[in-house]
């Protein structure tokens, strides 16, 4: 009886030691999934055999004009660097992603972009250029950048664009680094006191437009735009409205 005992402690010892692979329960080596999602690339990438408890390291490199954004990692590893150059310890089989996100400047539509809109040569909205951090956020958009700036601002990018009556749509685009984030300056009301909103059910994640001053609120994933036209809104321009923010989306 001792001794089934004792080989039954062995057993279960080298049980644990082994990975937690479905498809070879005796093997100690585990299959490790590298993947780049977007713009950029991964050092090692597809598919390695890891030893179970090791550290295994990972290099996320962002294509010109992205840049590393998050790891993305099933249970099977446990990071212990998030950033770009990643240290997993590996205990089961796993699937690691390395998320890229372009500059927000890239998703500024091109002329005609949208059919009949090109950027205002006459540059008449106020707030115009690009921001990747708090003091140049400050120095375009004064005194508005706390919402920004206190929920994980990463990048601005500002525009305006006119059609072929001259009429102008000002653009702004702020990388907030989350869904949840960008959610908060959703939230925050900095329009007229007293506004009233229609919800807009077919764009984006969530979106509004402010039937006062006409501004439309729109968030999609990580990402707040704001248009504030300065033209009395009707149907026609509330319809383009959409489909810039709708060009937007598709280059994100």
């Amino acid at each position: 009886m001792r001794t089934i005992l004792i080989f039954c402690i062995t057993l279960a010892a080298l049980f644990f030691a082994l990975c937690d692979n479905s498809t070879d329960p005796t093997s100690s080596d585990c299959k490790v999934t590298i993947l780049a999602k977007g713009n950029g690339t991964v050092s090692p990438n597809g598919e390695q055999t890891v030893a179970k408890d090791a550290t295994l390291s990972v290099t996320a490199t962002a294509a010109n004009k992205n840049y590393f954004s998050h790891w993305f990692v099933s249970k099977g590893a446990h990071p212990t660097d998030s950033s770009e150059k990643g240290k997993f310890t590996i205990k089961t089989d796993a699937e690691i992603q390395a998320h890229f996100v372009k500059i927000v400047e890239e998703l500024l539509p091109k002329d005609n972009g949208v059919s009949g809109w090109v950027v205002d040569p006459d540059k008449t909205c106020d707030w115009l250029g690009t921001a990747y951090n708090a003091d140049d956020l400050f120095i375009i958009i004064d005194g508005a950048a706390p919402p920004y700036t206190d929920n994980g601002f990463k990048g601005g990018a500002f525009q305006g664009y006119a059609d072929a009556q001259g009429e102008v749509i000002c653009l702004q685009i702020y990388d907030q680094t989350s869904k949840d984030n960008a959610f908060e300056v959703f939230k925050h009301d900095d329009v007229a006191s007293g506004s009233t909103y229609e919800t807009i059910s077919d764009l984006g994640d969530t979106a509004r437009f402010e039937t006062t001053e006409f501004t439309m609120d729109v968030v999609k994933d990580r990402y707040f735009i704001r248009l504030e036209p300065l033209v009395t809104v009707n149907d026609h321009y509330k319809q383009q409205m959409k489909a810039i923010v709708n060009h937007i989306i598709s280059k994100m």
